[in-house]
C-alpha cells in the first residue's frame, strides 16, 4: 500500500471532514468513503495491551530481542492499515495512489507512530470556543461538557507535538482550520509540501468551490445537521461562532481552557481574567460531585 495519510481533528466540530475533503482534490490521493470515520486509533491502548501482555508470556530464552513488542504493535498496525485499504477504499480505487483516512478524535494520539511509523499524518485544532459553540449547537451538549472534551483534546495535541524533532523533517503536521478558512491555498500548498504530495497537480479552483458539509448552522433547507453537501454563500462565516456569549461564559472558558488556547497558538481578545477565583473553584467542585454521582449510577447500572 502506498505511504497512507491520516487526518485526526482534535475532536468534533474541528472541521476534520472539511480537511479530508480539501486533500481528496489531490489526483495522487485516493479517499476511504467506504469507512467515512475509521477510529482506528481511538482505543488502540487495548491493543498495545494485548501486545504487551502477549510479549510478557515469552520465554527470554527463545531468543527475542528486548523491542520484540515493538514488532509485534508495528505488525498489528500494518494489519490495520491492510484493513482500513481493504474496507475503506471503493475496490479498485487505489491503484498506487495514496489512501487517505479520518476520525474526528486524538485518544492515543501518542501512539500513532507506534501502529503507524511510515504513515503521514495532520492534526487538526480549532479555537476552541468555536468548538464548544457549535458542539452545543449540533449535540445538545452542555458548555460545560463540551469545554472539558476540548481541553481534554486539547492536552493531547500539545504534548504531542512537543515530541517533534526540533530539527529535522516533522512526522506530523498541526494545522489549525481558521487557517485553512482564512487563507485556504497559502495554507494547503504547505500541507501538500509537508504530505510528499506535488501542488502542481492539485486544483485549487476546485478547493475553493467546495461546499459546505454538516455544519452546525449553515444547512440549506434543513432544520437538522447532515452531511450532505450546500453550496457556499456569504452567509457562511465558520469562524467567531462564540461571539455571541456573555462575560460569564467568557470567564468560565478562560479559567478551563485558557491556557491551552494559548499554547495552541490562539490569543483571546478578551481580558483574560476569570473573576473570582472562588466561584470558579465551586462550579468545579459542583461539575466533579456531578460527575462522580453519574459514574456511581453507571457502575450500580451495571451491577
Amino acid at each position: 500500500m502506498a505511504r497512507p495519510i491520516f487526518v485526526l481533528g482534535m475532536a468534533r466540530r474541528t472541521g476534520t471532514n472539511f480537511c479530508f475533503q480539501l486533500l481528496a482534490l489531490h489526483p495522487d490521493v485516493v479517499p476511504a468513503t467506504r469507512l467515512p470515520e475509521d477510529f482506528a486509533l481511538h482505543d488502540a491502548d487495548l491493543l498495545l495491551e494485548y501486545a504487551r501482555r502477549t510479549r510478557r508470556q515469552w520465554n527470554p530464552r527463545w531468543g527475542f530481542h528486548a523491542d520484540a513488542e515493538a514488532r509485534l504493535v508495528r505488525r498489528l498496525g500494518g494489519a490495520l492499515e491492510a484493513f482500513l485499504e481493504a474496507e475503506g477504499l471503493e475496490e479498485g480505487a487505489a491503484s498506487g495512489r495514496r489512501p487517505l483516512f479520518k476520525t474526528p478524535s486524538v485518544r492515543n494520539l501518542d501512539r500513532f507512530f507506534d501502529l503507524f511509523p511510515e504513515a503521514a499524518l495532520v492534526v487538526l485544532v480549532r479555537d476552541g470556543r468555536d468548538v464548544v459553540e457549535s458542539t452545543t449547537r449540533s449535540f445538545g451538549w452542555s458548555h460545560e461538557a463540551a469545554t472539558r472534551a476540548w481541553c481534554d483534546a486539547a492536552r493531547a495535541v500539545r504534548d504531542f507535538d512537543r515530541t517533534r524533532p526540533a530539527a529535522g523533517p516533522r512526522r506530523h503536521h498541526l494545522l489549525r482550520y481558521e487557517e485553512l478558512v482564512r487563507a485556504p491555498e497559502e495554507t494547503l500548498r504547505g500541507v501538500l509540501d509537508s504530505l510528499g504530495l506535488d501542488a502542481a497537480r492539485y486544483d485549487f479552483d476546485a478547493a475553493r468551490e467546495l461546499p459546505v458539509f454538516g455544519s452546525s448552522t449553515f444547512r440549506g433547507e434543513s432544520a437538522e445537521v447532515h452531511w450532505e453537501p450546500v453550496s457556499k454563500s456569504e452567509a457562511f462565516q465558520p469562524l467567531g461562532r462564540h461571539e455571541g456569549w456573555d462575560a460569564e461564559r467568557r470567564r468560565r472558558f478562560d479559567w478551563l481552557a485558557g491556557d491551552l488556547m494559548r499554547e495552541l497558538g490562539y490569543a483571546q481578545h478578551e481580558p483574560a481574567d476569570a473573576g473570582p477565583a472562588l466561584r470558579q473553584r465551586l462550579l468545579d467542585a459542583a461539575w466533579g460531585a456531578r460527575e462522580r454521582a453519574r459514574a456511581l449510577a453507571q457502575r450500580r447500572k451495571r451491577t
